[in-house]
């Protein structure tokens, strides 16, 4: 699944279902970066958290760790920003429905294309640039209602309102810019030019491979925990557990998750006769 993902955030990117947030221009070697909208504090501490606003200083999605280093969102921008906004109940719920019709989209784009980020993963190592141009497309046209809502950004703002939109801008701009001169100041350390358009590209990549990973653990994520449940029910020894595993993972595999009643069935039995009788009984009530 790792390398689905990977190759997944390129094939959004390059089919242009993904859209980069605002950035900075990125520098040359014979130019500065660009001045942050929003200055962060002038000592901000090593250790420090999502910052919420306050009188004296404004929200930032920047957080660093002990060696200084920022952390990551573990969701995008414009929805981490919104946290930080004072809004109403009404404001926040349209914006959490904007978020939950982009996922849903994203959920069948990915369940109903498995086959087609697995050959697009085969593909892209074998360098088979006719192929992959195929699959993109393919790709393409199935996440066409997703590109019709245009940006996450700015499907937000609509929803949250334009009173918002300066500081809601502001916060996700100020993150944005201090990952990319991050990157910037660790390319230049370790002796190499910084290449801002790769910086731009690898950070868009990054991005939208969360999304495809979040996606794939809501689509096939609960069955898999149900799976594992299972398999602590039946008390299954170690070497149960790794033939039934990969008797589930191989139709899983072959059938790119959309088994058949017959492949359901055949799976139900090659795992069936790999219990003995009280794992069986304990399976057939679970059926039942």
């Amino acid at each position: 699944m790792r390398r689905i993902v990977s190759v997944a955030a390129a094939v959004i990117v390059g089919s242009g279902i993904g859209r980069a947030q605002p950035s900075p221009t990125p520098p040359t070697e014979s130019s500065a970066p660009a001045q942050p909208q929003v200055a962060p504090p002038a000592e901000a501490p090593v250790l420090s958290g999502p910052k919420v606003a306050t009188k004296t200083r404004p929200a930032s999605l920047v957080e660093r760790d002990a060696a200084g280093k920022i952390v990551r969102l573990d969701v995008p921008p414009p929805v981490a920003a919104l946290d930080l906004l004072d809004l109403t109940k009404e404001q926040r719920a349209a914006a959490d429905e904007v978020v939950s019709r982009r996922a849903a989209i994203l959920d069948t784009v990915v369940r109903n294309n498995l086959e087609t980020l697995v050959k697009l993963n085969s593909g892209a190592r074998a360098a088979n640039p006719e192929e992959r141009l195929a699959l993109l497309e393919k790709l393409g046209a199935e996440a066409e209602p997703l590109k019709r809502r245009g940006g996450l950004q700015d499907e937000l703002m609509t929803a949250i309102g334009p009173e918002h939109g300066v500081a809601f801008r502001a916060l996700i701009q100020e993150y944005g810019r201090a990952v990319f001169q991050e990157s910037v100041a660790e390319q230049r350390a370790a002796g190499g030019k910084a290449d801002g358009k790769k910086i731009l590209a690898k950070e868009v990549e990054r991005a939208i491979g969360q999304e495809v990973r979040r996606s794939y653990d809501r689509v096939f994520g609960a069955a898999a925990r149900d799976f594992d449940a299972l398999l602590k029910e039946l008390a299954v020894t170690p070497e149960q557990e790794g033939k039934i595993r990969k008797v589930v993972g191989d139709e899983f595999t072959r059938s790119y998750g959309k088994l058949t009643p017959a492949q359901r069935t055949e799976t139900f039995w090659k795992v069936f006769r790999e219990l003995d009788e009280t794992q069986r009984r304990t399976l057939i009530q679970r059926v039942r």
